[in-house]
């Protein structure tokens, strides 16, 4: 039995580590005992993206060793032909409308890295609604020095926070308060130049009323 996993935190490494050990499981993590291949090609924006696209490869190249035969075409078809909707997901341009989920702190600095890699702007109008059970804290602070301008909101899900709650993560810097997804895409649209970009995310629930009222429904 072979457990492949990618890149983590100590502790969470030592737990994965444990369980495989208790269930006679080989580990082999990436970027570790398996070697990051840089140049796959991936239509998924972020650096985590290849990090992910090289799990899934060496899942599969596990899973070649038990026998399953998985063709080298169709391992390019897939890896080049994945789509992850509201995830560093284009939706708009001039503006610029990126949507994706940061639900923690880790994946926050993630998606920062994204943008900083990825995009060119003038101004960045960050659109943010996070659940109450989340990493508020973590979230803002990771995200609070890419923004010029903050647009603070809540999904219909009645787990998100209110816009306030999230208000005073953001001392310093423009804001505004909205009550919806769609009034904060009203507000968002109003404020932001041709050249500057429009970052809808926290919740996925907010990354998904976003997304669904420019009519992308997959």
């Amino acid at each position: 039995m072979i457990v492949i996993s990618s890149p983590q935190a100590k502790e969470a490494e030592k737990i994965i580590k444990n369980k495989s050990q208790k269930e006679g499981a080989r580990l082999r993590i990436v970027g570790k005992d398996i070697k990051i291949n840089k140049k796959l090609k991936i239509k998924l924006l972020g650096a985590y993206q290849i990090i992910n696209a090289n799990v899934a490869l060496a899942v599969i190249n596990a899973l070649r060793g038990c026998g399953v035969k998985i063709s080298a075409q169709a391992i390019k078809k897939g890896l080049s032909n994945t789509r992850w909707p509201a995830r560093c997901e284009v939706i708009s341009e001039r503006p610029l409308v990126v949507i994706d989920g940061a639900q923690n702190a880790a994946s926050a600095a993630a998606l920062k890295k994204a943008v900083r890699d990825n995009f060119r702007y003038n101004k960045l109008i960050l659109v943010l609604g996070v659940c109450s059970d989340k990493d508020i804290a973590g979230i803002a602070e990771e995200l609070s020095g890419l923004a010029d301008k903050v647009i603070l909101t809540k999904s219909s899900n009645p787990r998100a926070a209110g816009p306030q709650m999230l208000s005073g993560y953001f001392s310093g810097r423009d804001k505004y308060i909205t009550d919806s997804v769609r009034e904060a895409k009203k507000k968002a649209e109003s404020v932001a130049g041709r050249n500057d970009l429009i970052l809808v995310t926290g919740s996925l629930f907010v990354a998904g009323e976003y997304r669904y009222a420019y009519g992308k429904s997959n």
